[in-house]
């Protein structure tokens, strides 16, 4: 299979800021320059709030992760895909141990929130 992207970073959704590259993406991605490094990405949490929205929503309980493909306009995030992305959630989750292990809690609940939250 090939893959169209020229580079991939990694955006924290907290301050909306590009602050990697996605080296453990792929091996092109492990060695490309990375220009846009601190560049800020407005709606980049919005995006990530809307789709843990639509899997709050899934009743299907199989369901665990979905790549999902979107861009952000001036009228917000528009999702037009969504990949089901099992074989791959490990290496995209665990970016640190203490991601893995929110990850593992995320997986025992299967992403539902409990009523006191």
């Amino acid at each position: 299979s090939s893959h169209s992207a020229a580079a991939g970073y990694l955006v924290d959704v907290e301050t909306e800021t590009i602050v990697a590259p996605t080296a453990w993406y792929a091996p092109y991605f492990a060695s490309m320059q990375a220009p846009l490094v601190g560049q800020r990405v407005p709606g980049a949490r919005e995006a990530c709030l809307k789709a843990m929205a639509a899997h709050d929503a899934s009743e299907l309980e199989w369901l665990t992760c979905v790549g999902w493909d979107a861009m952000i306009t001036d009228e917000g995030p528009t999702f037009f895909e969504g990949n089901v992305a099992a074989y791959r959630t490990p290496r995209r989750m665990a970016l640190s141990l203490s991601l893995a292990d929110g990850f593992r809690s995320w997986m025992a609940t299967r992403g539902k929130r409990s009523a006191a939250a």
